[in-house]
């Protein structure tokens, strides 16, 4: 009786024991950092006010424009790595 009561107890132990090897270990995850290209700070936006002719009115606003892409673009980057990173931690 007192036997069968102690391998009950010991049981879920055992079983704990025996699937700890199966089971992901975090340890072993490894995830490279985003590139530094991706992760830099985007433009702040250009300033207008001070500008008085058209020209460079338009100058700005273009340079601004072509900031607003390329910030885009990191951010998709940053998401696809991310999407990666969540890949690799799900393990599918």
């Amino acid at each position: 009786m007192m036997l069968t009561r102690l391998t009950i107890a010991i049981c879920p132990v055992w079983l704990l024991i025996s699937c700890g090897g199966l089971t992901p270990s975090a340890d072993k995850i490894r995830i490279a950092p985003p590139d530094t290209a991706i992760a830099s700070l985007c433009a702040s936006p250009a300033p207008v006010a001070g500008l008085t002719t058209q020209g460079q009115q338009a100058a700005a606003w273009r340079r601004d424009r072509i900031n607003l892409r390329v910030c885009a673009d990191r951010q998709a980057a940053l998401v696809g790595w991310a999407a990666g990173v969540v890949e690799a931690v799900s393990g599918q």
